[in-house]
């Protein structure tokens, strides 16, 4: 495999230049097989061309050699990205090979129940509300393997119940966030996130601006801190996102 055309490659994918990124990735291929990070990158050349059956052999030979060179993480990432299209193909039995896993997690937390709100519009992860104890996402990622992790999005009503989401350990609103920036094309010291949640709060280290409203902390108690970058509004819930976006378009933050 010649370093050069490797290296080509990955530059035309960092300039998003998706055709010639592709054609290279693909003739480096035939020379030698490419490294999961590779294939992962040829994936999403080919989801950018539309060749969707090469990004679903691409992802699924990322995913073998990843679990070869035992990156558990990568490996999970690879199948996540491959749910993703196949519940976009309509192959929602293929996607959606967490339910087992689902159902012990409830057997494990009597607190959580199956969030009634969400049966039959969510085919992506599996939604609970209630409490979970303080090992529910340390139990989650022993009985996946790590390759599942439990998502706390915060309060739901006045009684204290969370919502929570059975997702791939790879998955979530930062690595969502990180990613849509990337492929924008987007500078993320110039953008602003709002949140409420401990999975919100993930979102500061991928942005350059980060507000939790203000009914946030008491909402979240002990499960949510106030780090530093992160202001706190002085309204709360939609009062509050609008309060964050003005302040920063002002450029007072």
């Amino acid at each position: 495999m010649s370093t050069d055309v490797l290296s080509t490659a990955r530059d035309a994918y960092d300039r998003r230049e998706w055709t010639r990124a592709h054609e290279l990735l693909g003739r480096a291929d035939g020379s030698a097989p490419l490294a999961p990070e590779d294939l992962e990158r040829l994936a999403v050349a080919a989801y950018m061309l539309g060749l969707d059956d090469q990004q679903v052999a691409a992802l699924t030979r990322a995913h073998r050699a990843h679990l070869r060179e035992g990156n558990r993480r990568g490996a999970a990432r690879a199948t996540f990205w491959l749910g993703v299209h196949l519940m976009i193909q309509g192959e929602i039995g293929s996607a959606t090979g967490w339910l087992g896993r689902g159902e012990r997690l409830l057997e494990h937390e009597p607190g959580l129940q199956v969030h009634p709100a969400t049966v039959g519009l969510r085919e992506g992860t599996h939604c609970f509300r209630g409490r979970a104890s303080a090992d529910a996402d340390a139990f989650v990622v022993r009985i996946s393997d790590g390759g599942l992790r439990l998502v706390d999005n915060g309060v739901i009503d006045r009684r204290g119940n969370r919502v929570y989401h059975l997702s791939p350990a790879g998955a979530g609103k930062a690595a969502a966030v990180a990613r849509d920036i990337a492929v924008r094309g987007a500078e993320a010291a110039a953008c602003l996130a709002v949140g409420d949640s401990p999975e919100d709060l993930r979102i500061a280290g991928v942005v350059g601006h980060f507000a939790l409203v203000a009914n946030a902390l008491a909402a979240n108690g002990g499960h949510l801190v106030d780090p530093d970058g992160v202001w706190v509004t002085r309204s709360a819930f939609g009062a509050g996102v609008l309060e964050a976006v003005e302040e920063w378009l002002a450029g007072s933050r």
